[in-house]
């Protein structure tokens, strides 16, 4: 058992070298693209990620090399989303990140994501600095991260979620183009950079049959029975997107011969797939669905909200079930999600940049559950008070599981 987290790395690093992309460094005596891309529509992709985002990393030893800070020059995505987040990379730990509504055009460019600015301007650049402790920022940089001193491998992440339709999965424009500089601006060497095999050893056993994350399923599964209970899950090292807010709903292994129903009320979105503008002041800027399994952290499916059909009363109900059920399930109007092949299965839903004023925010409204529960807390008294309905109504996702037998007798029904 235990070779299988290090045969895992391995194919997530030998996908990882496949799907190279290049961008650009400026010093590169490594040679090859500094950035390592992680889509999240591949199967192999682990840590929970959104089938319809594309992360992209580079990784960096930065007390290597001779360097101040590293200036980040790129362009803004045609997309919903872009951001940069900045991770332990050993541990998967989120640091601090930048949203794309908070970093501020080039002077004489535009920042697409302002809703008061054009989402189709064609001057569109940025620059941003990593800079390291108890170094001067740049004069006149405005776009600033700082290093934290105490941490050796960095994670340097953009995420781009929902690109335009017609873009490819970066949201048509290259990967930033990075430079190493001294305090003075004159040219530095750059740090050490790429996947490590031995780092990526070490760090299997945090998305692939992690015991922490088996034992919640095991302990959650207890309580759930053939409910569809929504908790806010941690998602410590999973290279959690400071952005986003999850909740998690521990669902049946025996899944194959079962029908999961689910019903929510969604939240109002921006809605930008086809060309259209950001309005602003919407409860989130992203949601979706997902499908996935704790026990290799992988997803197979996923449900953007603007694929998202609406009842008739302004809910939605989204229905897991087999494939051969797809047609019959989408003819009476209803969303559908297969179930794929996943270990341990949870349903994940996922709400990014939501508005402060909204009711139905996860974020600060819903109270976590704990990791790892202590003997004490598990009860079905601690689940039912960690339900997500109980802070968030109609807007938390609930629902039953059901037999296929009995599923097709309610389906006949609506």
């Amino acid at each position: 058992m235990k070779l299988i987290p290090r045969i895992l790395a391995v194919l997530i690093m030998v996908t990882a070298i496949t799907f190279s992309v290049q961008g650009e460094i400026v010093q590169k005596p490594f040679g090859g693209s500094p950035w390592t891309p992680f889509p999240g529509d591949f199967p192999l992709i682990p840590a929970l990620p959104d089938t319809f985002s594309r992360y992209d990393t580079f990784v960096f030893k930065q007390h290597t090399g001779d360097f101040d800070y590293l200036k980040i020059t790129g362009k803004f995505p045609h997309s919903r989303y872009f951001s940069f987040n900045l991770t332990d990379f050993i541990m998967g730990n989120a640091i601090s990140a930048i949203a794309d509504i908070e970093i501020e055009a080039d002077p004489g460019h535009t920042n697409p994501f302002d809703p008061a600015l054009s989402r189709d301007a064609i001057h569109r650049s940025f620059t941003l600095y990593l800079v390291k402790d108890g170094v001067t920022p740049p004069r006149g940089a405005i776009n600033v991260m700082l290093l934290p001193p105490d941490v050796e491998t960095l994670g340097f992440f953009t995420r781009v979620f929902r690109p335009d339709r017609g873009y490819n999965s970066l949201g048509g424009v290259d990967l930033p183009r990075i430079e190493a500089l001294k305090a003075d601006g004159s040219s530095a060497e750059i740090p050490e950079f790429g996947l490590d095999a031995q780092a990526l050893l070490r760090m299997a056993p945090l998305f692939i049959l992690n015991k922490e994350l088996l034992e919640a399923h095991r302990v959650a599964r207890q309580f759930a029975g053939d409910l569809v209970t929504f908790y806010q899950a941690s998602c410590t090292n999973l290279f959690p997107n400071v952005h986003n807010k999850y909740l998690t709903s521990y669902l049946p292994e025996d899944y194959i011969n079962k029908v999961a129903v689910i019903t929510l009320t969604p939240p109002t979105t921006e809605d930008t797939y086809t060309g259209g503008p950001f309005v602003g002041n919407k409860d989130v800027r992203y949601w979706s669905v997902c499908m996935c399994g704790l026990g290799e952290t992988r997803t197979s499916n996923c449900l953007a909200d603007d694929q998202i059909r609406k009842n008739h009363d302004g809910t939605a109900t989204v229905i897991i079930a087999p494939l051969y059920l797809k047609g019959a399930i989408e003819a009476k109007g209803f969303n559908f999600l297969r179930w794929g092949a996943l270990y341990k299965p949870i349903m994940l839903y996922r709400q990014m940049l939501a508005n402060d004023d909204f009711e139905g925010r996860i974020k600060d409204n819903v109270i976590p559950i704990d990791r790892v529960l202590a003997p004490e807390d598990q009860t079905q008294a601690y689940f039912d008070a960690h339900a997500a309905q109980n802070f968030m109504g109609e807007y938390a996702p609930a629902g039953r599981v059901f037999t296929i037998l009995n599923f097709q007798r309610w389906l006949r029904k609506q």
